[in-house]
């Protein structure tokens, strides 16, 4: 599986907290602990008040705050010099758990339709086929796509 992203740096908790402030969306933090102007862990613990979905994972050189870093329920702690294959796997982490889909897509021969996962009820199984029920239709079923 192949997934586009762009990478950010930031030098500082505040150049960070200011990109996030202007709107900027972030699906995964690494945070060193140790920064100029705000511990990694106290933005780590603000960032996780506002926002459940951002993946956070710590890089640091000192096990110090290692305990105190799961308040932020964090993917990982990495210690310093990183190993590239605890990274891959923190990495592999983040995708499965904060990568959701916010649509499905159902296809059958050439019909295909494009739901928003939010707009899904309940999805019923029904002589080997499905029925989606929406939220802003009574019932989906087959290809009849919802307008």
């Amino acid at each position: 599986m192949q997934t586009e992203h762009e990478i950010l740096s930031f030098s500082s908790a505040a150049e960070l907290e200011h990109e996030m402030n202007k709107g900027t969306g972030f699906q995964l933090l690494c945070l060193d602990i140790v920064m100029p102007d705000k511990s990694g862990m106290d933005l780590a613990l603000e960032v996780r008040e506002r926002n459940e979905k951002i993946g956070i994972l710590f890089v640091s050189g000192s096990t110090e705050y290692l305990l105190e870093g799961y308040e932020a329920r964090p993917i990982q702690y990495l210690l310093k010099p990183v190993d590239r294959e605890q990274l891959e796997k923190a990495l592999r982490t983040a995708l499965r758990l904060w990568q959701r889909p916010e649509t499905v897509t159902i296809r059958e021969g050439r019909k295909t339709c494009v739901l928003a996962l939010s707009d899904i009820l309940y999805v019923e199984s029904i002589n080997h086929g499905s029925r989606f029920h929406l939220e802003k239709e009574d019932l989906f079923s087959g290809l009849h796509c919802p307008r």
